[in-house]
Order: structure tokens, then sequence, then C-alpha cells
């Protein structure tokens, strides 16, 4: 893998994503208080030079779905502009179109910058180098105690790991959608050292357990079954694989059930009545009647971009949020808004899906780790926290933007491949001479 400047802004592209805080800017007074946003964060810089230094390529076989998805997405964003029509806050509604738009940014630049396989490579590397600094400070959280560092901004729970993402929840979200690109960068890249992702993948799973979100772990988990299938289907899975992933298994199932079998339990053991208590006016069942009852009252434009908490009934304890993305997105940008974010996914998740046919493994396993993180996102939307927290919007479009990019990589491969093979069906006396090399020759005789 070669190093040059544009794999190694890629590279930094990758690990300062995982970086959330940035230099703020004050967006106006909420409350007596300033209230600002995030308009440059560290990732942010390497991104604007890739832009001006890696040239975008269009895929011929895939331009109609990429170009619709692009389309889709500019209606997604320029529909989210409606919200300064009707916001209750215009100063809460500036913070999310900041990050918003970030997002939109980031899901363009992947989709049209990501189009060599080293690129793919150091992307991938960059972002577990970012999960192993986030899954360090979860780990210390959880077995030693609050860490602070200057320049973050560290939420300690006291029992819950949170990274640098301030909430529990969001940091489940960022390992359930980041933790595929480890594992599989560990079980079938030939990288070393080896032992270095091994690490990885321990301190990331451990992570994802000490958050302690039930969502998370369920969607993780089923997300990876399905692409576990999927690599068993196509015979990736060897006997090394097999033993591993049952050595990983024994190790897990012995330490859960003996060390943190009451953790455990007692997180699950009130699941039923987290969904569906009657007397619990925090209940899922509860928080999805009152954002029905706002869709029903703005089914149009919604409330606007950031606004839910300004509708919300006064009996949800303060939370002031609905435990269901489709439901929020569709209170907050009406049904159409919810509606192109469905589609945009689930499009980019079945489409994306024809990558699973390359022969290459850094685009396979690239694309299974984003499709992965697609599917545990769509799952995990069911039950998640605000969708709107920069955080999950920037990885969620991050992934998007990665199915598109490697489409037209896996393309470039194709083409590349067949004028390979053409080149080698000519005979060799009848081949073009090599220009190139007759000039360096005519210049060494001058």
């Amino acid at each position: 893998m070669k190093f040059n400047i544009r794999n190694i802004l890629f590279l930094c592209f990758g690990a300062f994503s995982s970086i959330n805080q940035g230099f703020t800017m004050v967006l106006g007074m909420w409350d007596g208080s300033p209230y600002g946003a995030e308009v440059i964060i560290l990732s942010d810089l390497p991104m604007y030079l890739l832009f001006f230094l890696v040239p975008s390529k269009r895929a011929k076989k895939h331009a109609l779905f990429i170009s619709m998805i692009k389309v889709l997405t500019l209606v997604f964003f320029l529909w989210a502009q409606t919200s300064w029509l009707i916001a209750e806050k215009a100063v809460v509604l500036g913070f999310g179109m900041v990050h918003l738009t970030r997002a939109m940014i980031v899901f363009y630049f992947l989709a049209t910058r990501l189009v060599k396989v080293e690129y793919v490579q150091n992307l991938v590397n960059g972002l577990v180098f970012g999960l192993c600094f986030q899954a360090l400070i979860g780990v210390w959280q959880w077995q030693i105690g609050p860490v602070v560092l200057p320049f973050f901004n560290i939420v300690n729970t006291g029992w819950r790991s949170t990274g640098t993402m301030v909430d529990p929840n969001v940091f489940g979200v960022y390992l359930l959608t980041m933790l595929p690109f480890v594992w599989r960068t560990f079980v079938f890249w030939k990288l070393k050292p080896k032992m270095v992702y091994l690490g990885i993948t321990i301190v990331g799973g451990a992570s994802l357990f000490a958050s302690y979100s039930r969502g998370a772990w369920l969607s993780f988990l089923v997300a990876t079954l399905v692409f576990l299938l999927v690599d068993y289907n196509k015979g990736r899975l060897k006997r090394r694989h097999l033993t591993i992933f049952a050595i990983a298994a024994t190790v897990i199932f012995v330490l859960m059930s003996t060390k943190y079998k009451n953790v455990i339990s007692n997180r699950m053991s009130n699941i039923g009545d987290a969904i569906a208590g009657q007397r619990s006016s925090s209940s899922r069942m509860f928080l999805a009647r009152d954002a029905m009852r706002i869709i029903n009252e703005h089914k149009i434009m919604g409330v606007g971009l950031n606004q839910y908490r300004f509708y919300a009934t006064e009996t949800t304890q303060g939370l002031k949020m609905v435990h269901n993305a489709y439901l929020l997105v569709a209170a907050e940008q009406g049904i159409l808004g919810a509606l192109l974010l469905v589609i945009i996914f689930a499009w980019s998740f079945t489409y994306g899906s024809k990558l699973l046919r390359s022969k290459n493994i850094y685009i396979y396993d690239t694309a299974s780790a984003a499709l992965n993180g697609i599917l545990a996102f769509m799952i995990y939307n069911m039950g998640a926290p605000d969708y709107h927290v920069p955080e999950i919007t920037w990885h969620s479009w991050k992934l998007v933007g990665m199915v598109c990019g490697m489409l037209v990589c896996a393309e470039q491969i194709s083409i590349h491949k067949t004028a390979e093979r053409e080149k080698m069906a000519v005979p060799e006396e009848k081949r073009p001479a090599d220009t190139s090399k007759i000039s360096q020759a005519n210049f060494n005789v001058r």
C-alpha cells in the first residue's frame, strides 16, 4: 500500500471522523445562554483538501443509482430548509442545520472521491484507529473511572461508557457502525501487526458492552449474524475463521455469564416495561403516541428540524424526544422527509449489496462492513434516541457515501482488469510499443 499525500489524508479523515469536537461558533442566545455549533471539526480539514486533490469519477454501470441517491439526498436537504419558515427556535434549528449540512458534505465527498482501492484501505485504517481512541476511553471509563482530556468535552456518567460522545446511546450507535470495519480487518485482511487489530477488536467490543445500550447490543448482534451468514454462503468463512468465532463466542459467553450476569439481567429485565409500560410516561409506547399526535397535527412540513422538544407533551419527564428515529424525522420534517430518509438508506443497502459480488477483498469486506453498519443503524432507529444528534447524523450518512463511492471504485477495478485481459490476449509482436520507454531511451542516447 503506497503512502502519498492523498492516502495520508484519507487515513487522517477516517481517524479524525471519530472526534466530534472542533471550533464552535455562537449562533445566538437561548434561555439567556450562548448557543453554538461546531462549524469546523478536525475531519473537515483533510476532507476539504481531498476535494481539491482527488478528481471525481463517474460510474457508467451504476450511474442511475448514484445519480438518484444524490438527487434524493439533495431533495431531503432542501426539504429540511423549509424548517426556517416554521421553526419555534431559530437558534436551535441553526444547530441542527450546521450538522446536517456537514453530513451531506461528508456523503458527497465519499460518494465522489472514494474512487481507488488504496483510498478505501487507508480510510478503513483511519476508521479503525479512530475507533481505537474512542474504545480505549470507553474501557477506561468502565473499568477505572472518569476520563479528563484537554480539548474534549467528556461526560462521565459513572456506570455507562460514553467515549467523547456525551451520551451512552450515541456512543453505542458509533460503535455498532464502526465495529464491523475493525473485526473484518482483523479476520480477513493480511495486515501486520495482527495482534494490534485483535486488541482494537476486543476493546471495541468491550466498549459496546460498557455503553449498556440495549438497542445497540441487539442491532449489532442481528446485523452481524446476517452478514456472517452471507460470508458463509459465499465460502468466505474458512475453518480457521469458524474456530476464531467459536473461541470468541465461548470466552464472551463464559465472561458474561459469570462476572456480568446480574448487570445484563438488570438491563434486559425491564425491557418490556420500557417498550410498552402503561404506567411509565417515558415508555416507548407512550413516546410513540405523543410523536403520532405531533405528526397528525403537522403532516406536511412537520414542526421543523430539531424542534421536536418544543412540541412534546410535558408528561414525558423532560425527555422531549421519541425513541424512534423514523417517527422523529416524520414529526420534524413531515412524512415526506421520513419517506426520503427511509428510501435513501434502504435503497443504498439493497443496491449496495451488489458490491458483495466483488472479488477484491478490500471492496468486499469494506462494503460488507458499511452495509452491516447501515442495517444495524436501520434496526436501531426503531428504538433509538435523537437521530439529529451530530455524531449519529455524520456516521450514518458516511456509510451511505461509502457505498456509492465503492460502487465507482469497483467499476474502475473491473475496467482495469478488462483492459489487462485484452492486452494479454493480443500477441506480443502486435502489441503497441511502450512509447514512454522509447522516449526515455532516445533521451539517454542524446
